[in-house]
């Protein structure tokens, strides 16, 4: 660090390198654009609109290949069957649940912050691979979000 309007390459986890004034990140708290970009296209607003004023779906999948076996958690206004196969995992469908997308949207944010101490991270990377979890009470999970 030697001046406020000097280039700095930043790397982002996800979307890997990118230059940004170190003034613009210490004073508007700026970062990766595509991040920026991702939280607001698919923030509760971006999936209401993404719905296109049909039904959200909730949906609940166990994935699996011969090395591992966990859950996600997610949303999605196509049928399950579509949004998984952008997954490169074996699946079973555990639960779904269609309703308003507000309601849908609130729904999954609720079930993340209430398994976050289950987070997993699969060895293979895909679209969604920060909502996956380990040991999820599918019981509990069915009763207390599903009923």
């Amino acid at each position: 660090y030697i001046k406020d309007n000097i280039k700095v390459i930043i790397t982002c986890p996800i979307h890997g390198d990118f230059e940004i004034i170190i003034e613009n990140t210490l004073n508007k708290k700026c970062g990766c654009s595509n991040c920026s970009y991702e939280k607001k296209e698919f923030g509760k607003r971006g999936f209401i609109k993404y719905c296109n004023n049909n039904l959200g779906k909730l949906y609940i999948v166990k994935l699996f290949n011969e090395n591992e076996e966990f859950y996600k958690i997610g949303i999605t206004s196509k049928y399950i069957e579509e949004r998984m196969k952008q997954i490169p995992y074996n699946y079973e469908i555990l639960m779904i649940k269609e309703d308003n997308p507000e309601l849908i949207y609130d729904l999954e944010n609720s079930l993340h912050k209430n398994f976050k101490k289950n987070k997993y991270i699969p060895n293979i990377k895909f679209n969604g691979y920060k909502e996956c979890y380990k040991d999820l009470d599918i019981n509990v999970v069915k009763y207390k979000y599903f009923s």
